[in-house]
């Protein structure tokens, strides 16, 4: 089989039949990433399906749009600065060459970014296209997130601790922290009760499947927090349809939880 011949270098004409608009709106409106063009003044002239999914805009609400809208208020002043030396001295940037990028979406909420950054210079248009893409997906990236998290809620926690008198409501506070600090389905604390024979359910939080508040558990070695007592470890179950050492309550199971952790 003959291979297709090679696409014509920069500088040469396009083949017979392709018009270099038609061909730059169909790369402009499949490119994976989203992209949007901006003039000197900042203001958005053109932007893809993706950049406003990406950013929760339509595209309609997209041109027109500053800039700056897209950056968070505590680093607006600063990327005002940049766009302005970025206008001076423009050049290509590719992704990759900063990582800590944020933009703002329409109702305000935050995403970690890469961006690509190319001046329109061949025509003498002061314009620049910008390329982003979202990393909130990748695995470091989302570990990173998922860390600084946790750390904010339990350094919350922490402050809790430091201004309560009272364990109860400490108590009361620590299946939240567990469920949004690491974000989980659900959480749930278990006292001992002084006859030692039984758990109480002191507090849970998040649609906890078949336990609430006040319940009574047996301290027993096959239920949860009897096994975690009897062992005085943690105990990790990441498949409770094949687990053994303790019996998995009913409502669990009903709700379709796959996987638990109980520490003493």
């Amino acid at each position: 089989m003959t291979p297709p011949p090679p696409p014509p270098p920069i500088g040469q004409s396009l083949p017979a039949g392709l018009d270099e608009g038609s061909m730059f709106r169909s790369l402009f409106a499949a490119y994976p990433d989203g992209l949007i063009v901006a003039d000197a003044q900042g203001r958005i002239v053109l932007a893809n399906d993706e950049a406003a999914k990406l950013l929760d805009y339509p595209v309609a609400a997209l041109v027109g749009l500053h800039v700056e809208a897209l950056v968070p208020d505590a680093i607006r002043p600063r990327h005002a600065d940049f766009r302005g030396a970025y206008a001076k001295a423009p050049r290509p940037r590719p992704m990759g060459t900063q990582m800590d990028l944020v933009a703002r979406r329409r109702d305000g909420s935050e995403v970690m970014v890469e961006i690509a950054l190319s001046p329109l210079q061949e025509q003498g248009l002061p314009y620049v296209v910008a390329a982003i893409r979202g990393i909130g997906s990748y695995p470091r990236v989302r570990q990173a997130l998922q860390r600084a998290h946790y750390a904010e809620q339990v350094a919350l926690f922490g402050r809790l601790a430091v201004d309560a008198r009272d364990p109860e409501p400490l108590v009361e506070q620590l299946p939240r922290v567990a469920v949004e600090g690491l974000q989980v389905g659900f959480a749930a604390v278990y006292l001992l009760q002084a006859n030692r024979l039984d758990f109480r359910v002191a507090a849970c939080a998040g649609p906890a499947p078949g336990e609430s508040v006040g319940d009574i558990v047996p301290n027993r070695h096959d239920t949860l927090p009897g096994h975690v007592l009897a062992e005085a470890g943690a105990l990790r179950a990441d498949e409770l349809d094949a687990e053994t050492r303790f019996a998995v309550p009913e409502g669990w199971r009903r709700a379709g939880v796959r996987s638990a952790l109980a520490v003493p």
